[in-house]
This record gives structure tokens, sequence and C-alpha cells, in this order.
């Protein structure tokens, strides 16, 4: 083996082993809130952390139209549809730029503030969608039928629990016609043991502090609550929630998927 000059062995050996240190701080700090926070706090906090980024309440952030695979996906699976439902819908980036692409849009959002902003974007550009204010992880009842669903960027994965999503998934299943499409977009888990580390505090600390709301691997809560998926998870809750996945991407520019009725 090669020799190396010892401040050069001196920072390999420190570098290392501080990187292992921080990411067993952020696993007891994750783990230690997750397993002390209920639902409604969970909730209020992914809240309070979209509010703080200025970016969801932008013009130009919710004028820029969809992403590549966004715009991929919809040219794929949804060239037969008229009309969509978008849950989660933040400030209207999506709503307006299906609304530009020819769809008749509606929406949903847990948010009341955001909720107010996609109102006014909508307004500055005439556009006419009917949007709803819910709470989280929930879909509005009064809600007539969609040819296609979208659950908005990401949002999927801020549903604690997966018989929550399930559930989810059940209700807005009910506004989609027959063989309508489904898309969700989504974190995928490694085999890092940084979630199995996370999952061990968090169990912990809810059997200290009596918290029954579900805890599982790959949950983590770093600003937003996020639960990273793998594969078989998601074929898994499309499947009890009478969906077929057709498609699915891990793709570094953003995971998802894309399912139809049964």
């Amino acid at each position: 083996m090669p020799q190396f000059p010892v401040r050069v062995r001196i920072f390999a050996f420190l570098d290392l082993n501080i990187k292992r240190f921080l990411n067993v701080v952020i696993a007891i700090h994750q783990g230690f809130w997750l397993g002390l926070l209920n639902q409604n706090q969970i909730d209020r906090a992914t809240e309070l952390n979209y509010l703080s980024l200025e970016k969801y309440r932008n013009l130009n952030y919710n004028n820029s139209g969809l992403w590549d695979w966004e715009e991929k996906a919809f040219n794929t699976y949804f060239k037969k549809c008229k009309s969509i439902l978008l849950g989660a819908c933040g400030g209207g980036r999506e709503v307006m730029a299906l609304s530009d692409m020819g769809f008749q849009v509606d929406g949903f959002e847990c948010s009341e503030k955001l909720v107010e902003h996609c109102k006014e974007a909508l307004i500055s550009k005439s556009i006419k969608a009917q949007i709803y204010l819910c709470p989280p992880s929930q879909v509005p009842s009064e809600l007539n039928k969609y040819d296609g669903l979208i659950m908005g960027w990401g949002a999927y994965m801020h549903i604690r629990g997966k018989d929550e999503r399930i559930r989810f998934l059940k209700q807005f299943r009910l506004h989609v016609n027959d063989n309508g499409p489904l898309l969700l977009s989504f974190f995928v888990r490694d085999k890092s043991k940084q979630y199995e580390r996370i999952y061990k505090v968090a169990r912990f600390v809810a059997f200290l502090s009596r918290n029954s709301d579900p805890i599982e691997l790959g949950d983590t809560i770093n600003g937003t609550f996020d639960h990273f998926f793998t594969k078989e998870e998601i074929e898994y809750e499309l499947s009890m929630a009478g969906f077929e996945m057709v498609f699915y991407s891990a793709e570094r520019t953003y995971p998802h998927a894309v399912a139809k009725v049964v």
C-alpha cells in the first residue's frame, strides 16, 4: 500500500469519522421528533416548512411550467384525459401548467395560505379552476369524477403510515373515471443504515412518550415529514387501493410512478 503524509492520513481519518458522527446525531434528532410528535404536529411542521419557502408563493416559480419528467409522464399516460384532479396543489404551478396545456383542472390543498396564493395566481392568468381547502391527507367529498389524478410534487410521501396512505388513495380513486391514470412522485429508500437508526430511535421515543402514531422504516423528518419508499411499497399501496402500477422510475431527476384503476 502506498505511503501517505501524516497530515493526509489524519484528515482522512477525521473526515470519515466526523461524517459518521454527524449521521448518528441526525438520526437521533430525527428519530426523537418522529417518536415525540403526534400526527397533527407532524402535519403542522410540514406546513410550516412549506410556508417558510418563498418559492411556493412566488408567481415566477408557479409560472415555470412542468418539469421534464412530469411532461414526459403526461405525454405518455394522460393523452386521452381532458380533466385532471390535482391533490396538494400548493401555490398552483401544476394547475397553471396543465391549464395552459388545455386540461380542465381542479385541485385541493391543506394549507390555507397556499390556497390563497394559488387562487391569486390563477386569477392573474384568468384561469378558471376550483381550488378546495381540506384537512391533511383528505380528499374533498364534493368533487366530481375526472379523467386523471395527480398527487402534487412529492406530496404523497408526506402522509404518515401506509394505512393512512392507502385510505387516502381509496378516497382519491372515487374521483377518477374507469382506466384513469394516477401520477405519484416520492423519494426512494436506498440501503443506507441511516433509516434503521432513525426508525429505532423513533420507536424507543414513541414507547417512552406513549405515542401510538405509526412509525415505519423509511420515515424521516427533515423540515417536512417524508417517507422514503421502496418499489415494492409503492406497488403494494397502489394495489391495496385498487390501482395497478404501469410505470415506475427511480431516476435521479425525481422518482415517480403511474398507475391505473383496476
